[in-house]
């Protein structure tokens, strides 16, 4: 229950999650505004894109009065406001096709909506929480920080920017270093805020679209391990809706493999071209043609040796008889077969016709190619690979043309509306084998990774220069903390602990006249905050108990060099 309630009720939280939805919504305004001003007035979809301007103005508008405290602006106005918010940005984060305009405008738009989905969502969820617990704010003024007394409010500039960076951290500290220190940290905040944002959701995003590959190489048995090697070709064929493709396919294309003498007598019994139809893909009927030994060899020089050559014929006339009118360029007819050595059993028809390698035919040539086999591995799921995570692969075999020429051989049909395509498998002595693979230079971890080492750099810097880190200027976060956030949970439990433990904690060094090293230390350097007075969320304050300050956090926040206590005395 106490960690429900510290997430239910933590000022923290929501006030992140207020500035957020401001700065999102901010972005999206300024966003929708350029391509406004340049001209552009309605999504793809028809949508008028002015309506989704003036919500997130709206939604801008909103979130600044729910911090100011304003008399007649009670709790369940805020909650319808956020409702219809809520429903609004949802459905335009679905619906609206926004897909063009340029790339950064097609990503770091949707990035926006569904970050202000999220954090609007979330408020939400917060706002039921505390009008469940303090029924009676639903008809109060309203203010987004829970009713209790477990600090002093902060003022409206407070909830909208946190702690003063300007602020006095040091007695006698002059106002040009406080000057400094507010330019050099606010620059720094933005920065690391910017950078955030495209390390780890605009470029992971881009990425997604325009993915990386790498060349390495590997033993052969390696890839011959993994999956069946078959020759594999598919035609694209746009057939008339009254006839069927693989009728089409069969009526008009020949695949016939061409082995040596000594395997002539196994091709019967190999029967190595059979054609296959994927149910989910009806209009990518293929061939499949298997080499004539099912035991990998040790080099791709004795495997291609087991691999018959494959003919490939086409005619045209059937072709042209049962394609849609207009399916051939208007200067000549033509076809195009995808080619690759993937094994239907183990690689399905659509990750095939995405990658093999796209091979073209008109009609009256009779060609030879020449293949080389390439190990192809991609991500079997590229949207969960843009987190970093999950990076599976799956693996087939295609193929590298390396060279086309006439093909010699008087045996081969030769006719003005028939094309020969005859592919061997080229000779190597190599052990190795290519392998191309996905890979990424941006996600979601790496992102993580990269605002990481910026930030540890610049507040390195920055505490070099002004002596103490960003956290403890924007927080109060001490580099001592005896405490960790799971400690938090039992705050009561081990307040009591300590102080039977150690009974002079709360007000040792703490007269003015004797306050010393150990005082400094403790203002400074250690943190004791879990064990100052912290009522839970079920104790609400009077309008009178509440302290305009500007800051988030309480009693730790204090000028080096003050004699306030830093904690309250105990009476036992």
């Amino acid at each position: 229950m106490e960690l429900v309630d510290f997430i239910l009720f933590n000022d923290a939280l929501r006030l992140f999650l207020l500035r957020t939805t401001i700065a999102a919504s901010l972005g999206v305004v300024i966003t929708l505004g350029t391509r406004l001003a340049s001209g552009i007035w309605y999504f793809d979809d028809g949508t008028l894109m002015i309506l989704p301007l003036m919500l997130f103005i709206f939604t801008i508008v909103h979130h600044l009065m729910s911090v100011g405290n304003w008399v007649y602006f009670y709790g369940i106005v805020d909650l319808a406001l956020i409702l219809f918010e809520v429903g609004a940005v949802i459905y335009l984060s679905t619906t609206v096709s926004i897909f063009t305009g340029g790339l950064m405008y097609s990503i770091f738009l949707p990035v926006l909506l569904w970050i202000s989905a999220g954090c609007l969502t979330s408020l939400l969820i917060l706002r039921f929480a505390t009008v469940f617990r303090f029924p009676k704010t639903l008809f109060g003024p309203f203010d987004i920080l829970p009713p209790t007394t477990s600090s002093p409010k902060p003022t409206t500039w407070g909830k909208l920017f946190g702690r003063s960076i300007w602020r006095e951290q040091f007695v006698g500290e002059a106002c040009l270093t406080r000057g400094l220190r507010g330019v050099f940290g606010t620059t720094l905040l933005g920065g690391i805020a910017i950078n955030a944002l495209f390390a780890i959701v605009v470029e992971p995003l881009r990425e997604t679209g325009f993915l990386p590959i790498k060349e390495s190489r590997a033993p052969y048995r390696a890839f011959i391990s993994v999956e069946d090697v078959v020759w594999n070709i598919i035609p694209i064929i746009v057939s008339r809706s009254d006839v069927n493709a693989t009728e089409i396919m069969l009526d008009s294309i020949r695949v016939a493999p061409i082995f040596d003498k000594e395997d002539n007598a196994q091709v019967n019994e190999l029967n190595p071209c059979t054609t296959f139809l994927d149910e989910d893909m009806p209009l990518y009927p293929g061939f499949q043609c298997k080499p004539s030994t099912s035991s990998p060899p040790d080099t791709i020089g004795e495997f291609v040796e087991t691999i018959p050559d494959i003919l490939i014929t086409v005619n045209f006339t059937a072709l042209g008889a049962n394609l849609q009118p207009g399916f051939f360029a208007p200067r000549r007819p033509l076809i195009t077969l995808l080619l690759s050595m993937g094994n239907q059993t183990n690689i399905e028809t659509q990750d095939l016709v995405e990658r093999a390698t796209p091979f073209t035919l008109i009609p009256g040539i009779n060609i030879v190619g020449a293949v080389s086999l390439v190990s192809r591995r991609f991500f079997s799921r590229p949207s969960s690979a843009a987190f970093g995570l999950f990076q599976t692969l799956k693996e087939f075999g295609a193929l590298h043309l390396t060279i086309v020429y006439p093909d010699p051989s008087s045996t081969i049909p030769r006719a003005e509306n028939i094309t020969t395509l005859r592919l061997l498998l080229q000779d190597s002595f190599s052990r190795e084998i290519r392998i191309i693979t996905d890979t990424r230079d941006k996600s979601v971890l790496a992102g993580f990774s990269a605002v990481g080492g910026l930030w540890i750099t610049l507040n390195g810097i920055f505490s070099l220069l002004f002596g103490s880190s960003l956290f403890y200027i924007l927080y109060g976060s001490k580099p001592l903390a005896i405490f960790g956030l799971a400690h938090s949970f039992q705050r009561q439990q081990i307040k009591k602990e300590y102080q039977r433990k150690y009974p002079h904690i709360a007000n040792e060094q703490q007269d003015p006249k004797t306050r010393g090293l150990v005082a400094l230390l403790r203002d400074r350097l250690i943190d004791l905050s879990i064990l100052e007075e912290k009522p839970g969320p079920s104790e609400a304050v009077t309008p009178e108990e509440i302290i305009p300050q500007d800051i988030e956090s309480s009693g730790k926040d204090k000028i080096v060099g003050e004699t306030d206590n830093l904690l309250p005395s105990d009476p036992s």
